[in-house]
């Protein structure tokens, strides 16, 4: 699954920390920023739980998974945000607001 975008046009990953949870588990920490543009859209950290014994790569596909699922959520809303029927929807609102 490539990280693709409809609005983000960079983007940047980020190794933050891993953390010893209990005995057995980590919490692995990665942050993802979205750039449209020279704008800042996204940035936010993922943690991933890493059980003693999993493959090192499951992180990798974890981590990408869920990434992608934010991704996907920003673009999604973007495309209802920047329908032009939205820009009515607003002007609407506004002018039949009794004040």
């Amino acid at each position: 699954m490539a990280i693709t975008s409809l609005d983000v046009q960079k983007v940047a990953v980020e190794r933050r920390e891993t953390n010893d949870e209990n005995s057995d588990s980590y919490q692995v920490t990665i942050r993802l920023i979205c750039y449209d543009g020279s704008d800042e859209v996204i940035n936010e950290e993922f943690n991933i739980v890493y059980r003693t014994g999993d493959a090192i790569p499951d992180i990798e596909v974890k981590g990408k998974a869920a990434m992608q699922r934010r991704i996907d959520r920003y673009n999604a809303e973007q495309v209802i945000y920047t329908h032009p029927q939205f820009d009515n929807v607003i002007t609407n609102i506004e002018n039949d607001l009794v004040i």
